[in-house]
């Protein structure tokens, strides 16, 4: 096993001192943000009442300071870091197999096609009688939407080749295939529905525990 050369050994130190930098100023900001989802809100608590209902845990003597903590805010802070971490890893692991900064959950079609699956849950549900609980149908069809766009993708790259900017642009067709027919269903439906709809593509982490 050959040493390597002290230029290009230099250079990787570099490399990797820079982006051990990236990371810590990172989690440094993140640390920082987390701490001021935390103490802010419309509750009116002051930092040191949220400190000291943190400190007392959830049985607490000041039982609305717990539960605004413990169950409201500490929840949803948890989740929204999880959720971020899941898109980044996915955005991470597309980019790395197919060797392009563009590749994503979204360039390649998938969120729109869990988008459209969703809606289509959400608009025909009730009429439909599927063998699964009411809070599983909706992100069931997601799911079964998100591999369809999955095997579309797949059969383009497979009759036009296995290129990354083939993968890409068959992504991107996708996306815009799935997003007018998400936005179809969104035309179909009642006010009410499309409320709901819309309430589901924002997201929202207000029913976290």
């Amino acid at each position: 096993m050959t040493a390597m050369p002290v230029p290009v050994l230099a250079r990787w130190r570099a490399r990797a001192a820079r982006q051990g930098g990236a990371v810590l100023t990172a989690a440094l900001v993140l640390a920082a943000l987390a701490l001021a989802d935390l103490v802010t809100g419309p509750s009116g608590m002051s930092p040191g009442a949220v400190w000291q209902a943190a400190l007392a845990g959830p049985e607490g003597l000041d039982r609305a300071a717990a539960t605004i903590f413990w169950q409201i805010r500490l929840p949803q802070l948890v989740m929204g870091g999880i959720v971020g971490a899941s898109l980044g890893l996915a955005g991470l692991l597309m980019q790395t197999i197919l060797a392009n900064p563009l590749a994503s959950p979204f360039t390649l079609g998938f969120s729109a096609a869990a988008g459209f699956g969703a809606a289509l849950a959400i608009l025909f549900g009730s009429v439909v009688a599927l063998p699964l609980p009411g809070w599983l149908i909706t992100p069931a069809a997601a799911f079964a939407a998100t591999l369809a766009a999955t095997a579309l993708v797949w059969l383009v790259a497979r009759a036009k080749g296995t290129a990354p900017e083939i993968l890409v642009l068959a992504g991107i067709a996708v996306m815009f295939f799935f997003q007018s027919l998400q936005s179809l269903m969104q035309f179909m439906a009642s006010p009410e529905v499309l409320q709901q709809i819309v309430f589901w593509l924002f997201g929202s982490l207000l029913k976290a525990s």
